[in-house]
């Protein structure tokens, strides 16, 4: 079964804010990352799920229309899988309100330059396709990873219209 889920990256300026996951039985642990999750279900906008997470998991509060969509992309953790285990839709928010805070799980939410980010402390996909959307990119792309996902066996993209965007 594929999951859905959203990630939103708010940009102030030439910054990107990112914080620090902290969900222990996830690969993910301890990588920085933006804000999201996985919808609850088939009937949820993917748009209030990414306003609900930012604001869970940072404290920002955004309106849903100022979320523009830049990539959709889809996991898979294996070579043969037949379909991704999540396909994540994922948004830059200019317009915010409200001041980062940590959660229980994110932590230290900083802005990052972002021709300068950290991504030695990302996972090893989004060093690849975080740089792409904050450069202006806007595509579908696919990530396979290493059974354990620690390892990306491959990435690819189709630059798409954003309108194009949704699950």
């Amino acid at each position: 079964m594929t999951h859905k889920a959203t990630l939103v990256f708010p940009i102030l300026h030439d910054k990107v804010l990112l914080s620090y996951v902290h969900k222990p039985d996830k690969v993910i642990s301890k990588c920085l990352n933006g804000y999201g999750g996985k919808l609850k279900d088939e009937h949820e906008n993917p748009l209030d799920r990414a306003v609900t997470e930012l604001f869970e998991e940072v404290g920002l509060h955004a309106h849903k229309e100022d979320l523009r969509p830049v990539a959709m992309i889809s996991f898979y953790f294996s070579e043969n899988s037949q379909e991704p285990l999540f396909k994540v839709l994922i948004y830059i928010l200019y317009a915010w309100h409200g001041l980062p805070q940590e959660s229980e799980e994110m932590s230290n939410p900083t802005y990052y330059q972002i021709d300068n980010m950290p991504l030695k402390a990302m996972m090893p996909a989004d060093q690849i396709w975080i740089p792409l959307i904050l450069a202006g990119e806007t595509f579908e792309g696919k990530v396979v990873f290493s059974e354990d996902g620690k390892e990306v066996i491959s990435f690819t993209k189709n630059n798409v219209h954003p309108s194009s965007l949704s699950f």
